[in-house]
């Protein structure tokens, strides 16, 4: 997975490439605040003599800017009024930076600032590192965060030696944190840090769970699959309990030893456990491999 790094100043991003949000008219909007005044000129002239008005996704490169830096604009679509765009939950119902407007007048689509980013990433995978500069608020960043961690998930296990396509080169991105109008007595990174963690983690989630999804029942039989769910689960400070085919025979599993009796791999039941320290209820989630 990519390597994400936080930053507060696009004049010092290492990336070669700086993505840059533009809306249908081609004006730039996002964090416009924090672009550096000749890298607005040289896009706003890019898109003035190109006459392009580009729809979400839509993906123009600009150079031209010096030391080898590109600008890469991508189309994120019109702004929207805060009560057609939804916010990212949060613990305790905080909601940091949802009710901030960037330039245009109002946040964006997440949705459309996660495939925004996606095609970012697929554009860049050549180049060693991308900096995002699409977001005007926190939600924003965590769903531009999600667009380019799983828009870049590659799975690559079973390809073979022979193929065409060449091996990506992009490792990390750098995301430039939005300015807060709230906490002025802390960074905006601070304030933040832990969104972009709980973002990345909830990212590293579901790569783990489309690569378990991918791979055939040949290489993840239940027994492997049980041990590799147990250290995962383990590591995030889960009890973890498996059942083989006696214990579930002696807890009298029917349904499941039946299914299994398909295969010559016994079959096995992961019971994973989280005690909250001051827990208000239960819930239970029931899954099937």
């Amino acid at each position: 997975m990519l390597t994400v790094n936080q930053i507060d100043d696009l004049t010092r991003a290492e990336s070669p490439v700086v993505a840059l949000a533009v809306g249908p008219d081609g004006t730039l909007v996002g964090p416009v605040a924090q672009i550096p005044e000749r890298w607005a000129q040289r896009a706003t002239e890019f898109v003035s003599n190109v006459e392009w008005k580009p729809k979400p996704g839509a993906v123009r490169f600009v150079d031209g800017i010096g030391d080898g830096l590109v600008l890469c604009l991508v189309g994120v679509g019109a702004p929207t009024s805060a009560s057609d765009v939804g916010q990212i939950d949060r613990p305790g119902g905080d909601q940091p930076g949802g009710d901030q407007a960037d330039a245009a007048g109002g946040p964006h689509d997440l949705e459309l600032l996660r495939r925004a980013a996606a095609t970012v990433v697929a554009r860049c995978q050549q180049r060693t590192s991308v900096a995002l500069a699409i977001a005007s608020t926190e939600d924003e960043m965590v769903a531009s965060i999600e667009g380019a961690l799983l828009g870049s998930y590659r799975f690559v296990e079973f390809k073979g030696a022979l193929t065409t396509q060449p091996a990506p080169q992009l490792a990390s991105i750098e995301v430039l944190t939005p300015v807060s109008d709230r906490g002025a007595e802390e960074s905006p990174r601070d304030r933040s840090s832990w969104t972009v963690d709980n973002a990345i983690a909830a990212c590293q989630a579901t790569i783990q769970a489309r690569d378990w999804v991918n791979a055939d029942g040949a290489s993840l039989p239940p027994e492997v699959f049980a041990d590799a769910a147990r250290e995962l689960l383990e590591s995030a400070g889960l009890a973890v309990e498996v059942w083989d085919e006696h214990r579930l025979a002696s807890e009298r599993c029917g349904g499941i030893l039946g299914v299994g009796q398909g295969s010559s791999r016994p079959p096995r039941l992961v019971i994973a456990s989280y005690e909250a320290p001051n827990p208000v209820g239960s819930v239970t989630l029931v899954g099937k491999e």
